[in-house]
């Protein structure tokens, strides 16, 4: 006995059933390309029918639509290859629902005869197809917002550029959104607070853009809009404005308020570009360019930014071609006491990098797209190995004079920062108290509470530390008393202001005043004229760096001076 239904106008498969019935896939007999031979319970079970039901029954019954088994096993279907054939279709259930299901169809038996059998394997892939889109809603969903990702943003762009191309006729717009300083809201509120803004704006910016855009978290504080089918600009500069007001309202966390300001850069297609990339590439070059400038809080992409960018890539490949070929020169300016003989105390080192015998990139130009690519820490490690080595090489010889080197705030949090310094000592044998680290205040605010730890370990060494640019920045008497420094150096916006009962020089007198009260180093930096040596004379600073007295100097041209203790007015022209 077997509970193997069987057509009793057919042949039957003496296959034992207690195999067939323990198997999880549906398994079904075919004959003639059309009738249902045998199945077994699994295949009962996926389609709602019995065996009584099937068996003997055309093979169509089964199918969602105009594919059939029969076609497919019978050799009728193009997709029929070498008696094998496997896919994924839509069957029907005995209730008339339909569910997907993945089946491999074979022949059986021998070759030639006039009637074929077929066997075919069933799987119900019901369960893996939600898994798949539920795994696909995640992989496309931004964890923090549950905005769309990245990822599902760049698929949008993609199908909406391929649509518009058979369509070329119509346009649309990328909108590149950006928190200004956000990094800042983490590192002072705490990245829950940070967190709680950006779900906060998640919500303002879906509420009030126009059906139809979508609007994703691409990265960080980094937010796309598509706006598809745009009919006219002034769309683009509506969203923009309403964006821009939307977040002039303050964000409310807890018990704290705070006020965030974004900038916005905008492509649009077909103009800017034709594809996903390209898109966005524009967009994001709109939005540095809106960082960069006081009037308008968003940008639309042009041509001058194309231009501009390949000049910025030229700049960064020579960057790189500098570092490989030690192209860059380190010049040194010397700091002097405010005495008859203008005494050299210390040398500031300053990058230099010659382009032509007597021509140099200024540090201005490429010191920040060091910064913004990463290579300022290459860079910074370049300039401190040199300084070292050269300061090394004048102190083996009595000269003891130390030599200061700025530190970028990009460095300061680096963890590896502290360990490069140490190394780097080692590596040139100067002693610890002849290398002057300088960090502006800018530097120390965004680098956070988590410089504390390094410069305290550095202070440990023996290394001298100074805040440079003094009086630019929004918490200067708090680093002063929160930090392990050693001097301050009063920035030359101030030297260059100063009058005689100016407010400029009751603020350098008064600094004066304060480093003598902390026991703290003084140097008036960008002295360039007697008349402002006299007047920092008089309010009592004790040290001096300036045009006054010298530029920077190679180091050729630098020793002779510091043997003879003399200053001779020469270097280079492009400033420090």
């Amino acid at each position: 006995m077997t509970s193997q239904a069987v057509c009793p106008d057919v042949p039957s498969f003496e296959t034992p059933p207690s195999v067939l019935d323990f198997l999880d896939e549906g398994i079904m007999f075919l004959s003639d390309g059309k009738t249902i031979l045998g199945v077994n319970d699994a295949l009962c079970s996926m389609v709602g029918h019995s065996k009584t039901e099937l068996v003997g029954k055309n093979a169509c019954m089964l199918a969602a639509d105009s594919v059939s088994f029969p076609a497919l096993a019978s050799g009728q279907s193009a997709m029929w290859n070498d008696d094998l054939w496997s896919g994924e279709l839509e069957l029907r259930r005995r209730d008339d629902s339909l569910f997907p299901a993945r089946i491999s169809v074979r022949r059986i038996g021998e070759e030639g005869v006039s009637s074929p059998r077929f066997i075919g394997i069933i799987r119900d892939i019901s369960l893996e197809r939600k898994r798949d889109a539920l795994v696909g809603e995640y992989l496309s969903r931004d964890a923090l917002t549950h905005l769309p990702n990245r990822l599902a943003f760049f698929k949008a762009l993609d199908d909406a550029t391929e649509g518009k191309r058979r369509r070329p006729d119509e346009r649309l717009a990328v909108l590149l959104v950006d928190f200004e300083r956000f990094r800042e809201i983490n590192k002072t509120f705490g990245y829950h607070f940070g967190d709680s803004v950006l779900k906060l704006t998640a919500r303002r910016f879906s509420e009030i853009l126009p059906e139809g855009c979508m609007i994703a978290r691409v990265e960080g504080s980094l937010f796309g809009i598509l706006v598809p089918d745009l009919d006219t600009i002034d769309l683009v500069r509506r969203i923009a404005s309403d964006l821009h007001q939307t977040l002039e309202e303050p964000f409310s966390v807890g018990v704290r308020t705070f006020r965030v300001s974004a900038s916005i850069g905008v492509s649009l297609y077909p103009g800017d570009g034709e594809c996903a990339d390209d898109l966005f590439w524009a967009a994001d070059l709109a939005l540095r360019k809106a960082k960069e400038g006081n009037e308008a809080f968003f940008a639309f992409f042009d041509k001058g930014m194309k231009r501009r960018e390949a000049t910025r890539n030229l700049l960064i490949r020579g960057m790189e071609r500098a570092l490989q070929r030690n192209l860059f020169r380190v010049f040194y300016q010397p700091q002097v006491r405010s005495d008859a003989r203008k005494t050299i105390i210390g040398v500031e080192a300053l990058i230099r990098w010659p382009v032509g015998r007597d021509d140099f990139i200024p540090p201005n130009r490429f010191i920040p797209l060091a910064e913004e690519t990463g290579m300022i820490h290459p860079v910074g490690e370049w300039v401190l190995s040199r300084a070292c080595e050269d300061a090394a090489s004048w102190n083996g010889k009595g000269i003891e004079i130390p030599v200061s080197v700025n530190v970028s705030a990009f460095q300061i949090r680096n963890q590896r920062f502290g360990e490069v310094v140490r190394q780097t000592l080692r590596k040139t044998g100067l002693s610890p108290d002849m290398l002057i680290l300088e960090l502006t205040e800018n530097a120390l605010i965004s680098a956070g509470p988590d410089a504390t730890p390094l410069l305290s370990g550095l202070k440990e060494l023996g290394i001298r530390l100074y805040i440079d640019d003094f009086g630019t920045g929004y918490s200067s008497l708090s680093y002063l008393q929160e930090l392990p420094l050693d001097g301050i150096k009063v920035d030359r916006s101030f030297i260059g202001q100063m009058k005689r009962g100016s407010r400029s020089f009751s603020l350098v007198r008064a600094v004066c005043s304060l480093a003598r009260e902390l026991d703290l180093d003084l140097i008036a930096e960008g002295v360039e004229t007697e008349d402002q040596e006299f007047l920092l004379e008089n309010a009592g600073c004790p040290c001096y760096q300036g045009f006054l007295f010298s530029r920077p100097l190679p180091f050729q041209s630098l020793y002779p001076q510091l043997v003879n203790g003399t200053l001779n007015a020469g270097g280079d022209t492009s400033g420090g």
